[in-house]
């Protein structure tokens, strides 16, 4: 959760939009620039995971990392709110894609 901060700013660095995108829309701004990056965290990973589920499972961690770094681990009805709405219906389609596809175990000991 540490790390975040510092590659979130280097994304921004490197993107050249520090300033201008709000950390949950960040590795669309990324996958836009750079389109094959998916492609190879796939072959690297040798997985099949579409651009949508990188992205969906990215918004859960920046929210799960927002609770603990902005607020201690306590969960705020702000944190609340975000987690039983869009969140928890990203990440329950990212995890039901990953199931249909038969990697959700192979995730899980990534």
């Amino acid at each position: 959760m540490t790390l975040f901060p510092n590659i979130e700013t280097m994304l921004k660095d490197v993107l050249g939009i520090a300033g201008k995108t709000k950390e949950e829309y960040l590795l669309s701004e990324v996958f836009n620039k750079y389109e094959s990056l998916i492609e190879k965290l796939n072959s690297n990973l040798g997985l099949d995971i579409s651009k949508e589920d990188y992205q969906n499972l990215w918004y859960f961690f920046v929210n799960i990392r927002n609770i603990y770094m902005h607020s201690g681990g306590y969960i705020t009805q702000k944190a609340l709110t975000t987690l039983k709405g869009g969140v928890n219906d990203k990440i329950k389609n990212f995890l039901k894609n990953l199931e249909q596809k038969g990697i959700l175990y192979e995730i899980l000991l990534i």
